[in-house]
């Protein structure tokens, strides 16, 4: 069962105009990321977001974003069409040490290339444990944050293939049930139905290589 149907759009250059009228006809808004958490950040400079719960809506406004993104040299960046097959809400419990459950080797994408799907893991960045943080450092997501209506949220990400996020999603479940350490936290998939690059000069994020599951011992 699909949760949702989300379209982004991510520049790092947008026209005036073009911008005005995916807020003002299409109905999407600014939800820009925070510069940067950590040293290397993938978030571009602006991104603007939309949300569905019917289907044909979405189909219908993903058609007309990437006709005005494509009528001209009117941004350089990339759209993001996907479905959310799950977006759960995680309980807030006490953090307890617990052994990460793998770790990702990274890979740059191929000339024409894009990720399949992507899982997210959100929480409040000033109070989740900092030993959870770090966990997540440690497994080799990346992050982004963004101001929500608590404060600062930081994102953490791991993009790829189906096979590579499918085979992930379980073990980081897992992991979370267990360590804790989590504040206004939630975990979801975003899985690309359609997308677009602007040009092969778009620096796209790494995707998953390889997952190192750690052993028990």
């Amino acid at each position: 069962m699909v949760k949702e149907w989300h379209i982004h759009v991510d520049a790092s250059r947008i026209d005036a105009d073009l911008e005005e009228a995916l807020i003002d006809r299409l109905g999407f808004w600014r939800m820009d990321f925070c510069r940067t958490v950590d040293e290397v950040s993938y978030a571009p400079e602006r991104h603007l977001t939309r949300k569905f719960h019917d289907q044909l809506e979405f189909r219908r406004v993903t058609d007309e974003t990437l006709a005005l993104v494509q009528a001209g040299d009117r941004m350089s960046g990339y759209i993001e069409c996907e479905m959310l097959p799950f977006d759960d809400d995680l309980p807030e419990q006490p953090y307890r040490i617990t052994p990460i459950p793998f770790r990702l080797e990274m890979r740059e994408l191929a000339l024409g290339e894009f990720r399949q799907t992507e899982v997210h893991v959100t929480m409040g960045i000033e109070e989740s444990d900092p030993r959870l943080l770090e966990a997540f450092r440690e497994m080799g997501f990346y992050s982004a944050s963004l101001e929500k209506d608590y404060g600062r949220a930081i994102v953490w990400t791991a993009q790829g293939s189906r096979e590579h996020i499918d085979a992930i999603i379980p073990a980081l479940r897992g992991f979370l049930d267990s360590a804790g350490g989590v504040a206004r936290g939630s975990i979801k998939e975003e899985r690309v139905v359609r997308s677009w690059v602007s040009s092969d000069e778009v620096r796209l994020p790494p995707v998953v290589d390889r997952v190192v599951f750690v052993s028990d011992g």
